[in-house]
């Protein structure tokens, strides 16, 4: 981004120029200096002739005056200035700096305008920031308050990427009002900016071995996901000085990233005392003893960051998440809310600052003030008071908190907010860590066995022909309106029952909407059971004309036949399938219409009385949610989710008659700041109930935890994300998530989830651990690095070689054309193998197929066999292309057993089953999960991969309703029919 520049010197009408000069000629100055010399001219004299030639750009007469003046008196602190002035003036910059040294620092006006004049030459003429810093501070050493001094300090820290030492020197900007909405901007991110790294490489040119600047491209590497070259470059800054501690704490990031645990601990060891003072270095030390189990130290680590820097995320976040796993609920709660607060604040600081969002600027300047950011809760009033003096709120709040600026320390936070300082945990013991016993061997990489995974995609051979159209009116330029981003959903259904999985794609409309316009409607494909996928829409009944977006499956009547819940911008519709090949709309009758924009949705049973109810994720709203605009008039492009409210999501209870209830507002899913975009409904916690955990874009996610006592009424959930670790990432900030995938990654028969996020966030795996706790383990899998590159959509858990590792398919695309800024556009989809334990690792688009090795605008995908080869394939929905039908073409992949689910106590579709076979010693654990991620619906069926093995020993099956079954020798490559309470299976044989 670009980021804030040093502002001009208006008190100080002295100034050099670096560039287009206007030189007089010799022969002038010749003449002056002798006219000045024959009448012996007052020293005083002399220096007001030199000051006018400066003003007038007149430099050399300005410096000759100057140079005779001090061959009369030497230490004539106006005559240096302005001669160190007038000869950079010419760029002669060494002599420059000769003459203002010749002031000492005695703290006079010249003293220090000389340190201030010697820092900008060497910061913005000869372009070296390290000796450029030590005349700033010389400055500031006689001058604290000096307003130059602290904004060129400002502009070479953040330059250097050393965010957390300009914080004193951004605060003094806005206590002299210099200041404009992109310091607070930059001030609330910190280290998440890049500040004009364009300039990085054009001052590294000049000074190749400046630690400040190797630090800063080291930053810009780690940006760009060339960790090898941070990892090297910080290395050689650490060794020739040790004592740079951004240095060290972006290193100790680094090695806690790629989890080398040798090279960490000796990293530690060499920290040196000054690295203490650092909140970065606790919470590396917090996030390494986290990784090692080590609670107790984490949260001492964790406590001592936020002693220092009250408003590290990530730090709230797990320290709140940490005490809240020993039950310190009381303790942990407020670093939580301080956590979910910070959140909110830094998303409301962008839309305020990039949108200039009256509103958001208010709402960011209450927030600031209610986190004891003073300082920024100032800077948002008066800026907004700028904008338009009558602002009352801005007016009261300017008046309350100026007069008390000057009486505030230089950190963004007041004492008396600092929880860390309220809350004593100085009990908890500090990290001693030591080389010993650490095995040495440097890891590499796993690689990749030749597991033979391949696809191949057969969608034209097969007849499914569909392209979703987003009605963009320029689809070369990439999608402009909010709506058209989105794209549509996929679902599998066997809506004939005839064995054969069939599929539904929804699809767009022109815009906007017209009730009466069929001619895009939402598609049906029939599988024949020969290869073949016939269009058997118009037969069907299914005439859904709105603007598609996720689509679900469940039976939500118990009759045995899958019905269809659509979700739209607009209104949502209800097919019920009838049994014969057709479905009837429903809608009106159901009672669950409504204008919002759906994203995804699921149908399952949420309260345990046996019906399917539904749950629909809303995404938007606002007036012209579907109208602005953003960019530029000569770059116009999609707007920001963050400058939109959140739609509140709804939920309706099957009432058994055909008719739903609205009762959103009883079950207790209303929570704010919610812009869903995927969900999946599971047992977590093997309670039997269904819990919901939902991606959010932009803002924290929400884990709905199922507390339903009484089967005759709505279901109550509790928003847990936040204390259970599914809220936020390790570092303590919400992503732009989108599409989820769940399964037991680690084969600890615990259920995990993925979830996929924007580019340069890098896609989370979160790993539940004892207690329903969640830890993410997204780099410790090995995939963090190879998705910071890519933005994701739709992702399944999927066994694609059968050997009984769930291995992860992602499909990806951008949102808008964002070329300009490098950023990639189509993307190629990602296939991560499971090498075992939750130990992952990318396959190439070579091996993989010739789908693999092209790009797309990937949205959303399931999970399906087509052709019933044991093999599981996936159906892709893309916004600028055909749907892809991914035939899983594995070579020597291994056996299996399949497993298809009816309940009977429990809800038909029997959502939340779990499942759990023995193989020669080993455990696979899997479940039947509904809302599988983003606006997709699974094959409604469980498969277990055998490798080499020829069956599954034991089978134990927990049903939602409590009952467990128990089944021996089930042999393998079979499909299994498995109904509640009966204590036979049937073979599956397709008609």
């Amino acid at each position: 981004m670009t980021a804030t520049q040093p502002l001009s010197s208006h008190h100080n009408r002295r100034r050099f120029l670096l560039f287009g000069l206007l030189v007089a000629a010799v022969a002038s100055v010749v003449v002056a200096i002798s006219v000045l010399s024959k009448n012996d001219v007052p020293a005083e004299e002399l220096l007001q002739a030199g000051t006018q030639a400066f003003d007038r750009g007149d430099y050399n007469v300005a410096l000759a005056s100057a140079v005779e003046v001090l061959a009369v008196q030497p230490k004539n602190a106006q005559a240096a200035l302005l001669a160190g002035e007038s000869a950079a003036g010419l760029q002669r910059f060494d002599e420059a700096l000769e003459y203002l040294e010749r002031l000492p620092d005695d703290g006079s006006a010249e003293a220090v305008s000389a340190r201030c004049a010697a820092g900008k030459l060497l910061l913005l003429g000869m372009q070296r920031l390290s000796p450029a810093e030590q005349q700033f501070r010389r400055a500031l050493d006689q001058d604290p308050e000096n307003i130059v001094a602290h904004d060129h300090m400002a502009f070479l820290l953040g330059l250097g990427s050393r965010n957390w030492e300009l914080i004193p020197h951004r605060l003094a900007i806005i206590r002299s009002n210099r200041f404009n909405s992109l310091h607070l901007y930059v001030l609330c991110f910190g280290d998440d900016v890049l500040e004009n790294p364009e300039l990085v490489e054009q001052y590294l040119a000049v000074t190749p071995d400046d630690p400040v600047l190797l630090t800063a491209v080291a930053r810009i590497a780690v940006e760009d996901g060339e960790y090898g070259r941070a990892k090297q470059l910080l290395r050689q800054v650490v060794r020739s000085h040790p004592d740079v501690v951004e240095a060290q704490v972006k290193l100790g990031r680094l090695l806690w990233e790629t989890t080398d645990e040798s090279e960490f601990v000796d990293w530690h060891a060499q920290l040196t005392e000054s690295a203490n003072s650092h909140p970065g270095i606790w919470a590396i030390r917090g996030a390494w003893a986290d990784r090692q189990a080590d609670v107790p130290v984490s949260i001492r680590c964790y406590w001592e960051t936020l002693r220092r820097d009250p408003n590290h995320k990530q730090a709230n976040y797990q320290l709140g998440r940490l005490l809240g796993s020993l039950g310190k609920n009381q303790q942990a709660s407020p670093f939580l809310e301080r956590s979910r607060l910070l959140q909110l604040y830094a998303n409301t600081v962008k839309v305020a600052h990039t949108d200039r969002d009256a509103t958001a600027a208010k709402k960011a300047a209450e927030l600031a003030e209610s986190l004891g950011l003073l300082w920024e809760a100032y800077g948002w009033s008066q800026l907004s008071l700028q904008h338009d003096p009558q602002t009352d709120w801005a007016a009261r709040i300017v008046s309350r908190l100026g007069p008390k600026l000057p009486t505030l320390p230089p950190a963004r936070t007041v004492p008396k907010s600092n929880l860390a300082l309220e809350i004593d945990l100085s009990e908890y013991p500090l990290p001693r860590w030591s080389s010993q016993g650490i095995d040495k061997t440097k890891p590499g990489a796993p690689k990749g066995p030749d597991a033979g995974v391949a696809f191949v995609d057969r969608a034209s051979e097969a007849g499914l022909i569909f392209r979703y159209d987003n009605a963009a009116k320029s689809p070369e330029l990439g999608p402009m309106r909010m709506n058209e981003f989105s794209g549509g959903g996929v679902a599998v259904l066997d809506f004939d029952g005839n064995g054969w999985p069939d599929l539904h794609m929804t699809q767009g409309c022109s815009w906007p909407p017209q009730e009466e316009n069929f001619d895009l409607i939402d598609r049906l494909f029939r599988n024949d059971g020969n290869g073949r996928f016939e269009d058997v829409t118009e037969h069907a009944g299914l005439a859904n004309n709105g603007f598609g977006q996720g689509v679900t499956v469940g039976d939500f009547n118990a009759d045995g036949f899958p019905d269809l819940f659509l979700s739209n911008i607009g209104r949502n519709r209800l097919f019920q399938n009838n049994g014969d090949g057709t479905f009837s709309d429903v809608t009106d009758a159901a009672g669950i219409g409504g204008e919002r924009w759906t994203t995804s949705s699921l149908l399952a049973d949420l309260n345990g009385d046996g019906l399917a109810d539904i749950y629909a994720v809303n995404y938007l709203s606002g007036s012209d949610v579907f109208t602005r605009i953003c960019g530029t008039p000569e770059k116009p492009g999609i707007c920001l989710p963050q400058s939109f409210p959140a739609e509140q999501d709804r939920l309706f209870l099957n009432l058994g008659d055909g008719r739903f209830e609205d009762v959103t507002e009883a079950t207790g899913i209303v929570v704010s700041d919610g812009k869903g975009m995927g969900i999946v409904a599971a047992d977590f916690d093997g309670s039997g109930k269904l819990s919901l955990f939902i991606a959010n874009d932009t803002l924290p996610n929400f884990y709905l935890a199922n507390q339903t006592t009484d089967h005759r009424g709505p279901p109550i959930f509790t928003e847990r994300a936040l204390p259970i670790g599914l809220a936020l990432n390790d570092r303590g900030r919400a992503e732009a998530c989108m599409g989820i995938a769940t399964g037991d990654a680690n084969s600890d028969g615990l259920l995990d989830l993925f979830v996929t996020n924007f580019l340069k966030e890098s896609n989370t795996l979160f790993l539940q651990g004892a207690g329903q706790m969640f830890l993410d383990a997204t780099r410790k899998a090995g995939l963090h690095e190879d998705s910071i590159g890519t933005l994701g959509f739709g992702t399944q858990f999927l066994d694609g070689n059968l050997d009984g590792n769930l291995d992860l398919i992602i499909t990806n695309g951008h949102i808008g054309e964002f070329t300009e800024t490098g950023d990639p556009y189509k993307m190629p989809p990602q296939y991560f193998h499971n090498m075992g334990e939750g130990r992952f690792v990318e396959l190439k688009g070579r091996s993989l197929g010739p789908y693999f090795q092209d790009k797309y605008l990937g949205r959303a995908l399931a999970k399906v066999d087509w052709n019933r080869d044991g093999l599981e394939d996936v159906v892709i929905s893309h916004l600028d292309s055909s749907a892809a039908l991914l035939t899983n073409t594995t070579s020597d992949a291994g056996n299996f057993v399949a497993i298809r689910l009816v309940g009977v106590e429990s809800s038909r579709d029997a959502i939340g089953t779990t499942l759990t076979a023995e193989i020669q010693g080993r455990k696979l654990v899997r479940q039947l999960t509904a809302g599988d991620g983003y606006q997709a619906s699974n094959e409604r069926r469980v498969v277990f991969g055998l490798g080499d093995r020829q069956q599954i020993d034991v089978l134990n099956v927990r049903w939602p309703s409590g009952s467990v079954q128990r089944f021996e020798n089930l042999p393998a490559n079979s499909e299994l029919l498995m109904v509640e309470g009966r204590t036979y299976l049937r073979l599956v044989q397709p008609e």
